[in-house]
């Protein structure tokens, strides 16, 4: 029986290892047949990630490409110019772990003067293509809207619609954009890049690098054009109220008693004044009307009126004074002298000349409106917080200076052969605070058109003059020692003497302006 079983056991364990011969056949051919394709699905999508690597790799390459556009954009720093058809083109290698791995970038930037200017700015058209190291290419189309300036104006410290004149010891320390000529004589100097349209006359010893590139006028007009729309049709009268006196005379009367506080409305009708006298503290808690004048004289201290103030005839003072408005203030003119300080922080309607003597301190902490000249001889600075609207001329004496980093619309007067006129001042340090002086297309003067080239914006003396000055129809004029802290653009410059431009290094930083670096906008974009 042993004999039996040992036979039975041998025969079955046979039969088993037949069977796990055969699975094992028909694994390895099943193995066989699916190595093949599996290899080839392996295959697949290592070349598939790889290409999948590649072209994300030129994409990168490409968006760097479309983010040097923007940059060169803004700074106005575009090379490979081609007149023919308004177009740059240049390339750069694309450096990966800060080596070059033979990548690059090609960048072509277009534009139609015919159709690509538009209301809100100027439309670039810009083809990017980055190529990786391995030949592969991927190119990004896109359009690019430019809202700041053309031709470059607060990127440049002079920028014109025309020509530009150096004489004398002239300089400028900043970049210079022409829309005609560009003369240097004598040891005038540009330390900067030098752009014009038309011909150029001994620059080529400046110690700049200059570059003729783009030739299109710069067209301003339609990035300020809002600040145009201010109008100086009247201020509405407001209606008396109190009971109504013929005069009024604030004034020490005697007693122990230096301090006045009126509530109730003060009405001075006629002809009559309200006139200050030997007070040192008053305060107006009330509207006050006057028909006639306001008079400070010698002897006040402090006036505060935290209502609203209308005087139909002349504000004027004299004394040591510190006089506060914190309402809205109408007058028909207003003329300070004496010293000390008068703080607006309300708005002000001045339908007729502001003036302000040598050494008063002004600040105003809302909107300005004056129907006629604004005249600053101050020791100080006329500090702004909000915009200037100015019907007449500008007239900046002695070491006057206006800070603050808001509008001052000048329109020109009739009466002078100049919109803006700057004499003495000193330069800010602080870029931020430069005041943005407009002088729009259409001034009053009569003398004033693009054939005459009147001198509308002059700087004299050792006047040194913080501004950025946007002056398209009128000429700019420097002479002696002047200095302009900031930019301008104008239909023409003149610099003589020892004249100098210098621009703020910082002064592109300013996003308030129009040209500044928020003026930036991708439109379209496509990937092929």
């Amino acid at each position: 029986m042993f004999n039996k079983f040992k036979n039975n056991l041998f025969f079955n364990m046979n039969e088993e290892s037949g069977y796990i011969l055969a699975f094992s056949l028909i694994l390895f051919a099943l193995v066989a047949i699916m190595i093949g394709p599996l290899l080839d699905l392996m295959s697949s999508g290592l070349k598939q990630g790889s290409a999948m690597l590649s072209s994300t790799n030129q994409l990168y390459i490409a968006d760097a490409g479309v983010e040097s556009a923007c940059q060169n954009i803004l700074t106005m720093d575009l090379p490979g110019w081609v007149s023919e058809n308004n177009s740059y083109s240049y390339s750069f290698p694309a450096i990966e772990n800060l080596t070059e791995d033979g990548s690059r970038v090609q960048v072509a930037i277009s534009y139609n003067p015919a159709t690509d200017f538009t209301s809100q700015g100027l439309v670039y058209h810009v083809v990017s293509t980055g190529t990786d190291a391995n030949g592969g290419t991927t190119t990004i189309t896109t359009k690019i809207l430019s809202s700041h300036i053309p031709g470059g104006f607060i990127t440049n410290a002079l920028t014109t619609s025309g020509n530009i004149n150096m004489s004398g010891a002239a300089l400028c320390n900043g970049n210079v954009y022409a829309g005609g000529n560009i003369t240097l004589s004598g040891s005038a100097d540009i330390n900067g890049d030098v752009t014009a349209s038309g011909t150029l006359t001994g620059v080529t010893g400046t110690s700049g690098a200059p570059q003729v590139s783009d030739s299109f006028a710069p067209d301003l007009n339609a990035t300020v054009q809002t600040v145009y729309d201010e109008t100086f049709t009247g201020v509405a009268t407001p209606a008396p109220q109190g009971t109504p006196v013929s005069t009024m005379t604030v004034q020490n009367n005697g007693s122990n008693s230096n301090y006045y506080h009126y509530t109730n409305p003060i009405y001075v009708n006629g002809s009559g004044n309200l006139t200050f006298s030997n007070v040192n503290y008053v305060v107006f808690d009330c509207p006050v009307y006057v028909v006639g004048n306001i008079n400070f004289s010698s002897g006040v201290q402090n006036i505060i009126f935290s209502g609203s103030v209308y005087v139909g005839g002349t504000i004027s003072s004299s004394g040591s004074l510190n006089i506060t408005f914190n309402n809205t203030l109408t007058a028909g003119s207003i003329n300070l002298g004496g010293s000390g300080t008068f703080t607006f922080n309300g708005g002000v309607k001045d339908l007729g000349n502001l003036t302000v003597g040598n050494s008063i301190s002004t600040s105003f902490g809302s909107t300005i409106y004056i129907g006629g000249d604004l005249s600053y001889g101050g020791a100080g600075n006329l500090n702004i917080n909000s915009d200037i609207y100015i019907n007449g001329a500008l007239i900046l004496g002695n070491s006057a200076q206006i800070v603050g980093p808001e509008k001052v619309v000048v329109r020109g007067d009739s009466a002078q052969t100049y919109e803006v006129s700057i004499s003495g001042a000193g330069s800010f340090t602080n870029t931020s605070q430069l005041p943005f002086i407009i002088v729009p297309p259409g001034s009053t003067i009569p003398a004033l058109s693009p054939a005459t080239d009147p001198t509308a914006i002059t700087v004299t003396g050792s006047g040194h003059a913080s501004a950025v000055i946007y002056a398209p129809t009128a000429a700019f004029t420097i002479s002696g020692a002047g200095i302009l802290n900031g930019a301008i653009f104008s239909k023409s410059a003149t610099l003589s003497n020892s004249a100098r431009v210098d621009y703020p290094s910082d002064l592109d930083q300013r996003t308030d302006l129009p040209g500044s670096n928020n003026g930036i906008s991708i439109e379209t974009w496509g990937i092929t």
